[in-house]
């Protein structure tokens, strides 16, 4: 992710990358690179820092970021607990920075064609499904902290607040967890490594059908005896959290937007036990 972050930067207008740290000298063609973090804070002091470590180590290297004076934006999960997230987001708070979590798949130009066309509270069910291969990480990440919790992320967008149904169990072959809204909608979330990657989303409401393909770039909208092929608009999802990191660096409230993540964090502990 560290990669595709720098890319996203050199693309994008949201920021300017000043360097790159990483102690396993890698090829970082024409851009600086460091391999001890708490030197180049000190040497560079930058405005803000993109972490996109293993999850383990994001509460220690969000802390050293902090110290140095950085608002921080924080890959997926932004810790493996949500008492370690809940941690971050007071002394973030204390020191009055922002700490923003990388869910990237809500700025995806796909979720917001979605958003923008189910109507709040008419969602009776919805099906997400995320396969990918397993990354190859020092630590790896639980398969429901590292893939859905993208899709608890947008579910708790789309639908509103969940409650646990149905534990996560294994079902065709993919780590499955059902949820339910306070409205009575119900969610379900499958995920699980494998070869072919899968980013759907089916969402019935009250009067039509969405299929939506992240991958793809496609969002159909079916009612009875019509499909509509939605236009899907144009844009990086890094790009722009990016630039969404940047409005909240610059006074905008993102309270809300953080409690929803660390919310989601909290639903895949419970789904788990």
């Amino acid at each position: 992710m560290g990669r595709h972050h720098a890319r996203a930067i050199a693309r994008g207008t949201a920021f300017r990358l000043v360097a790159v740290v990483d102690p396993t000298e890698p090829d970082w063609a024409d851009v600086h690179w460091e391999r001890d973090l708490e030197l180049a804070l000190h040497r560079l002091r930058p405005e803000a820092a993109i972490v996109a470590v293993p999850s383990q180590q994001h509460e220690r290297v969000a802390r050293l970021c902090l110290e140095a004076g950085c608002h921080v934006l924080v890959e997926k999960p932004i810790c493996p607990s949500i008492e370690a997230a809940l941690r971050l987001e007071r002394e973030f708070l204390a020191a009055g920075k922002v700490l923003f979590g990388g869910h990237s798949e809500r700025f995806h130009p796909v979720f917001t064609a979605l958003s923008e066309r189910v109507e709040p509270g008419s969602v009776e069910r919805a099906l997400a499904i995320r396969t990918g291969p397993q990354p190859e990480r020092a630590f790896p990440d639980d398969v429901l902290l590292d893939l859905a919790i993208h899709d608890v992320d947008l579910a708790l967008r789309l639908v509103g607040p969940l409650t646990l149904k149905q534990p996560a169990a294994i079902i065709g072959g993919l780590e499955t967890v059902v949820f339910r809204s306070s409205r009575g909608s119900k969610v379900e979330l499958r995920c699980g490594y494998q070869a072919g990657r899968i980013r759907t989303w089916e969402v019935v409401t009250d009067r039509e059908r969405f299929e939506a393909d992240f991958l793809g770039r496609t969002l159909r909208r079916v009612t009875s005896g019509s499909t509509e092929e939605v236009r899907i608009g144009e844009g990086d999802p890094l790009e722009r959290e990016h630039h969404a990191f940047r409005r909240a660096m610059e006074g905008r409230d993102s309270a809300l937007d953080l409690a929803l993540q660390i919310e989601s964090i909290g639903l895949l502990e419970r789904a788990r036990t």
